[in-house]
């Protein structure tokens, strides 16, 4: 190894240990690393390994990110010792392998200068991950689209070596791993499809045009590709059990929105950090003449411009794709390859050009980079100290308030769940749930959910619909035990499988429902929460509902009303309903009469046999025209 290269190994090293600081300093770079989302891998993994849980358990992301975050994060799960030390480990291993797909890309495309290339690019990309955040500091995260940029990288370098190889053996073996990276990788995230498989049939199709070449049996390996990619994202739903991916909408219908909120992102990035900015106009005067010399067939550097064209039409599907769709906000995370591609091209670029010249220029870049990155590691471990683990005073002060009590199971919303779990010194199960108590199936494993729990974590600064309502905790359950307040939280502690928040659970329990929290057809509410019909001469239902999921017992009902009729004069007629999605079965049915204005109940039970267990259940009033009905409650009681 030369000293130059020994040179830039020392400051990998250097850019490496400035990541690890980074964390172990509690700078600012941990508020994109530690909450819900990029806790995914990590709760999913403790789960499998130490609950043995099963992936079938889990409702994965709609990009389920196997390949290559799941080998990355299994190797960083062997590595750490907890969900920190993990976290900070996989952060360097996909480092790591973004510096050896870099330097593969460099190697096969110029094989000049690639590991000082691929060096320093490595070093300006961390340097723009710790101080210009997004989408930059997505290179430290696990589950963030950017494996399939990863991948993309990869890939790019195998396809220039599959086009370069002569001998037949080796081009097989090359394009049989290509087909399987390309075919996993799409089953793990739709996106590969818009960042490698697009540009690389829009590249090969400038090529054919430029050399006049269109025969079938040089675009076969193309073919073979695509069709990879494709088998790869209709795999999912034989793969993969609780699903999640949901269709992309495309239109035009947010055009003008999306492209505003592209342009606010590209000119945050270029003008908040100048040195980026002029990166990417090196990179757009590169593509200009990289496509130049495509179009006129020349032959040196073929490799580059071929290399630097792909990854400006990389960043066209990229952008085309993100401005169209009308069912997702448009976030950084999308734009990985329109932001990162630039800053690899320019220094393969210039360690080409520059040959023995770009040793000097690479070194006073890392340089450039390294110290104002070094000094703020060194302030950050000077103000902070050097925290071997992550343990808040919040959580710490829920671990105390649960461990008094030997409490384990609870509930909080989606952003906090993971987190407590993870960072919790308690083996605790948190199930997530939404403001309402209902269940929230995403990204979480369907074990965690149960059917009664130990207490609820309030976070008093969350937004609808995930501040979980306590209003609607204490009507189930009562008043807690105690309530503990910790920071921005608040501890709602029942006891041992004294709360839930399924309004009926157990034989014994009752849930009673005011006339006006239930849906109406021809009903209006009164002050007093009742329901009574608009107009005395309609007839409909008057009430429905609740929807609610009871499981397979014996139930009793009663429905609470009045009427001016006289009795035994029939003026409505209730049922009991499977709430089916064609149709609803019934399965008890009976009248409502008269009261002379009194308020009266009728009762009723039902049954609900195992095949028919956690359907929804509809109690109906009918109301018959040309009579006064008004309903006060509806009750319902399981018994067994």
């Amino acid at each position: 190894m030369t000293k130059t290269k020994i040179t830039f190994f020392f400051l990998l090293i250097l850019s490496l240990a400035n990541i690890l600081a980074s964390y172990v300093s509690g700078s600012a770079i941990q508020s994109h690393l530690f909450n819900s989302d990029a806790l995914y891998l990590p709760t999913l993994f403790s789960d499998i390994f130490q609950n043995n849980a099963k992936l079938d358990d889990w409702f994965l992301t709609p990009a389920p990110y196997f390949f290559p975050d799941y080998p990355a994060f299994t190797l960083a799960y062997l590595i750490g010792s907890n969900t920190y030390s993990q976290v900070i480990a996989f952060a360097l291993i996909q480092t790591a392998l973004t510096f050896f797909a870099i330097w593969f890309v460099a190697r096969v495309t110029t094989n000049v200068n690639s590991f000082l290339a691929a060096s320093t690019t490595l070093v300006i990309l961390i340097w723009l991950a710790l101080s210009a955040g997004q989408p930059f500091a997505l290179i430290l995260k696990s589950a963030f689209h950017y494996g399939a940029f990863l991948s993309a990288i990869l890939l790019v370098a195998l396809w220039i070596k599959f086009d370069n190889e002569e001998k037949s053996k080796k081009k097989i073996a090359t394009f049989l791993l290509m087909a399987a990276i390309t075919y996993v990788t799409t089953l793990s995230d739709n996106l590969f499809l818009v960042q490698f498989i697009a540009p690389l049939i829009a590249i090969q199709i400038l090529t054919s045009i430029a050399g006049r070449d269109f025969s079938l049996k040089n675009n076969a390996p193309l073919i073979l590709l695509a069709v990879c990619s494709l088998l790869g994202s209709i795999s999912y739903k034989w793969i993969v059990e609780n699903q999640t991916r949901y269709p992309t909408a495309i239109g035009i219908d947010k055009l003008s929105s999306n492209l505003k909120d592209i342009y606010q992102l590209l000119h945050s990035a270029t003008v908040d950090n100048p040195a980026f900015g002029l990166i990417f106009l090196l990179y757009i005067g590169i593509v200009l003449n990289s496509f130049t010399r495509i179009m006129r067939g020349e032959k040196e550097g073929s490799g580059l411009s071929w290399l630097a064209t792909f990854s400006f039409l990389s960043f066209c599907a990229t952008l085309a794709a993100v401005s169209l769709v009308t069912n997702l906000p448009i976030t950084s995370r999308y734009l990985i390859p329109a932001l990162s591609w630039p800053v690899i091209v320019v220094f393969i670029f210039l360690s080409y050009r520059l040959r023995d010249h770009f040793s000097n220029l690479a070194i006073a870049i890392s340089l450039l980079t390294l110290l104002p990155m070094s000094w703020s590691s060194y302030h950050s471990i000077m103000r902070n100290g050097i925290a071997k683990e992550y343990y808040p005073e919040e959580i710490s002060c829920i671990d105390n308030a649960l461990e008094k009590e030997n409490l384990h199971n609870g509930i909080a919303q989606y952003w906090d769940a993971k987190y407590l779990q993870n960072f919790s010194r308690l083996n605790l199960n948190v199930a997530q749930h939404f403001d309402n108590l209902g269940e929230m199936h995403w990204i979480t494993s369907e074990k965690y959910f149960k059917q009664t729990y130990d207490f609820a974590i309030i976070s008093e600064n969350a937004a609808p619909p995930y501040k979980i309502s306590s209003d609607a905790l204490t009507r189930i359950n009562g008043s807690p035990k105690f309530v503990k307040t910790c920071g921005s939280k608040l501890v709602f502690v029942y006891g041992k499988d004294k709360m839930r928040v399924k309004k009926i659970v157990a034989p014994g329990d009752s849930y009673t429902w005011k006339a006006c929290e239930l849906p109406t057809i021809i009903g209006e509410k009164t002050a007093a929460c009742e329901m009574q019909k608009k107009d005395n001469s309609q007839s409909g239902y008057l009430t429905y509902g609740p929807d609610e999921q009871l499981q397979a017992g014996q139930y009793t009902f009663e429905i609470a009303y009045s009427s001016a009729a006289t009795k035994g004069e029939t003026v409505g007629d209730w049922d009991v309903v499977l709430a089916l999605p064609k149709e609803a079965k019934v399965l008890k049915n009976g009248p409502i009469t008269g009261t002379d204005g009194a308020a009266e109940k009728v009762a009723g039970n039902f049954a609900l046999d195992a095949g028919q267990n956690l359907e929804k259940i509809e109690i109906r009033t009918l109301a018959r025209p040309n009579v006064d009905l008004k309903i006060i409650y509806l009750r319902v009681s399981r018994v067994q």
